[in-house]
């Protein structure tokens, strides 16, 4: 298994929203399996006026030849737009550096990079007063 930790995001700081008076408890479930394992993941608003966090599944990434999984909570701050971008995009960015095959801690490492700097050249994103922390797995061969 290889993973790396988490990595903010550099979406400008902004304020992180009201809190409603209670918290949301309605829980969005979702479930998935390939032939090796069953995947399940479970997401709630809470307190926060909007749901910022986005969550990604791929047991089998599009385009990858290699037998890769991949895992990936974004937790929105301030927004969701930042947040959003790195659950459609990091993936992408990951897969296509040259390293992705042989060294996937370094592929890693320059999608994480590759990514944040076109978030910053995206003209929806620049102007954003959001960010995001992310956390990712990636699962290949089955360990």
């Amino acid at each position: 298994m290889s993973s790396l930790g988490s990595f903010s995001f550099h979406g400008y700081q902004g304020p992180t929203g009201y809190l409603l008076p209670q918290p949301i408890l309605d829980k969005h479930t979702a479930v998935d399996l390939n032939e090796s394992v069953l995947v399940a993941m479970s997401s709630m608003q809470g307190w926060r006026q909007t749901m910022e966090d986005v969550s990604v599944v791929l047991l089998r990434i599009p385009g990858d030849h290699t037998e890769t999984m991949y895992f990936s909570v974004f937790d929105g701050h301030g927004g969701t737009r930042v947040a959003k971008y790195a659950g459609t995009n990091l993936h992408r960015h990951i897969m296509k550096q040259r390293e992705w095959e042989n060294n996937m801690k370094d592929a890693i490492y320059k999608g994480y990079k590759e990514c944040d700097a076109y978030m910053r050249m995206d003209k929806q994103i620049t102007n954003e007063m959001s960010g995001t922390t992310a956390l990712t797995i990636y699962i290949r061969d089955n360990h």
